[in-house]
Parts: structure tokens; sequence; C-alpha cells
């Protein structure tokens, strides 16, 4: 049974539970944000928060369930579309619908870094190597961020450009050496 408790503590809780993922504990945060949910099942932050904490502990019905359900309770929500369509191209699953959630995802935030990179990434699963660098470079030019330097590290290396995809390695592991999805890259591709 979880337990009653006043609902002004959601404020911390949910900073709580921020700072767990970023600490990389989904679990933790993924059991904080239960505790908020249960006192406010439809609070669009908890709600978001524990999808994204759902889906590394491979929670995906959880995961979809709870961005469906933010996008129902607020259709301007890009990022929602973004988690959602994105962890359908990780995944290579469902295809159509990332198309469509992506789709929804950019006309509502056309210059968001995250979503150039989800988009990228959708186009280098569907096989269109030169529109998925074309988004994730995009991408990489409004934020810099390690996933996405991965993402463009590995368009390049699959459509032939392997120099580039090497020299592109040898650079951001100058920076992320202790990057576990960074090494995990490096053993898949070989480089």
């Amino acid at each position: 049974a979880i337990q009653t408790q006043p609902a002004d503590t959601i404020p911390l809780q949910l900073a709580e539970a921020d700072i767990l993922r970023m600490a990389n504990k989904p679990g933790a945060s993924f059991d904080v944000l239960e505790l908020v949910l249960a006192l406010d099942a439809d609070n669009i932050d908890a709600l978001y928060m524990s999808a994204l904490a759902a889906e590394p502990l491979g929670k995906y019905e959880i995961m979809e369930q709870r961005l469906r359900r933010v996008i129902e309770l607020k259709p301007d929500h890009a990022h929602a579309y973004n988690a959602l369509g994105y962890s359908f191209a990780d995944r290579n699953v469902h295809l159509d619908e990332a198309e469509k959630l992506l789709a929804q995802a950019i006309k509502l935030a056309p210059e968001d870094a995250a979503i150039l990179d989800s988009v990228g990434w959708l186009r280098f699963r569907q096989g269109d190597y030169p529109a998925a660098k074309e988004f994730i470079q995009k991408a990489m030019k409004l934020f810099n961020d390690p996933e996405v330097v991965m993402h463009c590290i590995e368009i390049l290396w699959v459509s032939g450009q392997k120099d580039e995809a090497r020299t592109m390695f040898k650079e951001i592991l100058k920076i992320e050496r202790t990057n576990d999805q960074l090494k995990k890259l490096e053993k898949r591709l070989g480089l």
C-alpha cells in the first residue's frame, strides 16, 4: 500500500525524481514519481517524467500509456510526442506511428534539437541516410550532446563515411572518456 502524504510535497518529489534520473537512477526516480501519481494521477510533469524513467527499466507499456495520457491532457506537449516517437524509432518498432508523432513534435517545436535528433534517428531507421545526417547535423549545431554525436557517428558509419565517423568518434572520446553508451557504440561498430 502506498502511504498518503500532503499534496504540497509534490514539487519536492518532482525535483527529487529529476535529480535521481539525472544521476542515472531511473528505478529510484520511477518509485518517487509513483508516489506523486498516487496523489495526483493526472499530474502532467509526473506522468512525463515517469515515462522517461520507465523506458530504461524496460517498462515500455507504462511509458507508452503515460506519454499518451500526457498528449491527451496537453495536446501541445511537443516533448511527449517526441519521447514516444523517439522510443519507437530507437527500438525500431511502430515506425509509421513514430513518423506521425515526430511530425507533430516538429510542428510544435521546429527548432528543438532533441526533436531534430529524433527525426534524424527515425530517418536512419527508415534507411534514408542523407536525410538522417541532415537532421542530426542540424541538431548538433543547436545542442552538441553526446547522444546526438553518437547518432551522427553511427549514421556516418552505416552510410559508408567511416573515416569521418572515426574522426568524430576520436573527438568525442576526448571529452566523454567514461560514457558507457560511447563504449557500447565503439564495440558495436568496431571503432
